[in-house]
């Protein structure tokens, strides 16, 4: 194997495992405490798993171990980012009280948490973000608001 495809990992990736270092996850063992031997990016993944998923209790479990909540998954989404897709109120407000942020953060596609609220009509999350100071770009939606008006989509 080394002969051919050379793989080669640094020790403590070997010891912990690739399946930890890389997916945030065991492989084969879902009953084991993976988050004590994960590392900080996969602590986030499953951070934003548990926002996406609006799992409050896993998400106070991992900012209860110190997982930061403004580190992004691979596309750069935070779990504010996801929870905000997602409508999920709660999990935004628990983590904003956790961490209070400013919104103009973005993912790798130029995103922010209100954007992404906005994007999939998730009213609640708007009126919250906006509350606390969050602005839209008027510009980046200006191209969806003529697709809408021409299509007759008053939502």
């Amino acid at each position: 194997m080394k002969i051919t495809v050379r793989i080669d990992v640094e020790p403590d990736v070997e010891e912990k495992g690739l399946d930890i270092c890389q997916m945030g996850e065991h492989a084969y063992d879902d009953e084991l405490l993976a988050h004590l031997d994960l590392t900080p990016e996969a602590l986030s993944v499953k951070l934003c798993e548990a926002a996406d998923e609006g799992n409050l209790v896993r998400v106070h479990e991992l900012i209860k171990s110190g997982v930061d909540p403004m580190y992004g998954d691979y596309d750069g989404r935070t779990a504010y980012h996801l929870a905000a897709a997602e409508g999920r109120l709660e999990i935004f407000d628990y983590l904003y009280d956790k961490k209070p942020i400013s919104f103009d953060f973005k993912d790798k596609f130029g995103n922010t948490p209100l954007s992404e609220a906005f994007n999939h009509m998730q009213d609640r999350i708007v009126k919250f973000l906006v509350s606390k100071g969050a602005k839209l770009n008027a510009r980046d939606y200006i191209n969806d608001f003529f697709e809408c008006c021409a299509k007759g989509d008053i939502k």
